[in-house]
């Protein structure tokens, strides 16, 4: 089931995150000193919200509190997520200035949008062990259509924590190790694996032959999909970040940044668009100091 209403942060502090640099080889290495970035992250933000409403799909902007500054809320995927079941998880986040990203308080703005009344709100933050992190669907790579959630294991990708999601939504769970350009591991998912009920896009590479990578696979080949298959240069340019949605009127979008899109080959681009549309975020910025791309920037609304 793809989303067709999606939420967006409009960021008030957008930065450089020094307490999630050390675990995501996105980010720079050092602190970058950058003129007017709020007005710039800003531009880049509208632009997005543009193409979006131009693709006929419905959104719910939220605007971030100054205070206290959080430069990640531009990325709101990873506190929360919705599924059509009714059930809303709140995640326990690996650093401090993005667990004050968490608003309890938007709780009934993203009720009012979703199709599915909330019947349960599973909050892991009151049940999980201090360091047993777990960051949304930065973390989980959800297949509603098998039932599945795939995931590689870092320091904000809990296995554990993992497991009670999937027991709550009745899925099955595949864990393994990736690991980046940098042979660290991969900090979230979702820059390696996306998901449709019709294509996959993956960058297998950096998962360690064995046996969890082989039993990971053949969850994958469920409905026997086309893998679009990316290398780890272009997983880099985030080609792997990218969310299937539709609008209204069923048209169907994968989102992608206009750096992960320009990445792919002619051939790749030509599978993408058999069966999506792009929608192609120019946000060079966002991607340079916050080490996100566009699908950490839209949290699905079901």
């Amino acid at each position: 089931m793809l989303a067709d209403t999606l939420l967006l942060v409009r960021p008030a502090a957008f930065g450089f995150n020094v307490e999630t640099a050390a675990s995501n080889g996105f980010q720079p290495s050092l602190l970058p000193v950058e003129t007017n970035l709020q007005t710039t992250v800003l531009a880049e933000f509208e632009t997005v919200v543009a193409l979006l409403n131009a693709a006929g799909i419905q959104l719910l902007i939220l605007n971030d509190s100054p205070e206290p500054a959080k430069p990640d809320a531009i990325f709101p995927n990873n506190w929360f997520s919705t599924h059509p079941e009714g059930k809303l998880f709140l995640y326990p986040m690996a650093t401090a200035n993005r667990r004050t990203e968490v608003r309890t308080d938007w709780i009934d703005q993203l009720a009012m949008l979703g199709k599915t009344a909330i019947k349960e709100i599973i909050d892991l933050r009151e049940e999980t062990p201090t360091g047993d992190y777990l960051e949304g669907t930065g973390s989980l790579i959800l297949d509603p259509a098998h039932r599945q959630i795939f995931m590689n294991r870092s320091l904000r990708s809990d296995a554990a924590t993992a497991a009670k999601v999937a027991a709550k939504l009745g899925y099955s769970l595949w864990v393994f190790d990736a690991f980046g350009s940098d042979d660290q591991p991969v900090y979230h998912t979702n820059v390696l694996l996306a998901i449709a009920p019709d294509l996959i896009i993956g960058c297998l590479d950096t998962i360690p032959e064995g046996a969890e990578k082989q039993a990971a696979v053949q969850a994958l080949q469920a409905g026997n999909r086309p893998v679009l298959t990316i290398s780890r240069t272009q997983m880099d340019h985030f080609a792997g970040n990218v969310l299937f949605v539709q609008n209204k009127t069923g048209e169907k979008f994968g989102i992608i940044s206009q750096g992960g899109w320009d990445s792919l080959n002619e051939t790749q681009q030509m599978l993408f668009r058999q069966y999506y549309q792009p929608l192609c975020f120019h946000i060079p910025t966002i991607e340079r100091i916050g080490g996100g791309s566009a699908r950490c920037m839209v949290a699905e609304l079901y």
